[in-house]
């Protein structure tokens, strides 16, 4: 064959009934659209479990832990979480765990030396007390000691001069001895 003559071929053309095509076509129609709703059904059921199943495994732990801080930070120090997930979730309930127990260490601690505290202040108020109350009786002594010399001072004086005079009387006068007695007990 030359190159400019086109090919010939068979065409074949049949006659069918529109039914016997219809039928078959709206039948296998409808089983597919019967298959894809079950499909999507089948996909919305498998993502509900899927998210019932990541809530539960992922949302409660976490709500746990959520809950357990506002405990902590309300002071509850005894408050303890428990994850059985074994993945990283488990691992921030033990760090959890671990950082109220120390909490709770440090705040007994703190307690305690609160309470050496208010001892030692208790007792040095006491020994405060004690030193207050030597110094105003050494205060008081020192005031009696001070008037006792003052006293002492104004009444020694005149006396001194009393004896010196009986001394000197004595000496240069002559008086019996009864009088002589009696000097010397006025001079001693």
């Amino acid at each position: 064959m030359s190159q400019l003559q086109p090919e010939r071929g068979w065409l074949l053309i049949m006659a069918l009934p529109a039914a016997s095509v219809d039928t078959p076509v709206s039948s296998l129609t409808f089983i597919l659209s019967l298959m894809m709703i079950i499909l999507v059904a089948v996909l919305a059921l498998v993502a509900a479990g899927v998210g019932y199943l990541t809530a539960d495994y992922l949302y409660a732990p976490v709500e746990q832990l959520r809950r357990a801080t506002h405990e902590v930070a309300e002071g509850n120090l005894d408050k303890r979480v428990e994850v059985g997930t074994g993945d990283e979730i488990a691992e921030l309930a033990r760090d959890f765990n671990l950082m109220t127990e120390r909490l709770r260490q440090s705040q007994q601690r703190l307690a305690g030396w609160n309470e050496e505290l208010r001892l030692e202040v208790e007792q040095r108020t006491e020994d405060l007390r004690r030193l207050q109350t030597g110094l105003a009786r050494a205060d008081r002594l020192s005031s009696i000691g001070q008037m006792t010399a003052g006293v002492m001072h104004e009444i020694g004086n005149p006396l001194a001069a009393i004896k010196t005079k009986i001394q000197v009387a004595e000496e240069a006068e002559e008086f019996s001895e009864s009088y002589r007695r009696l000097l010397d007990e006025i001079v001693s």
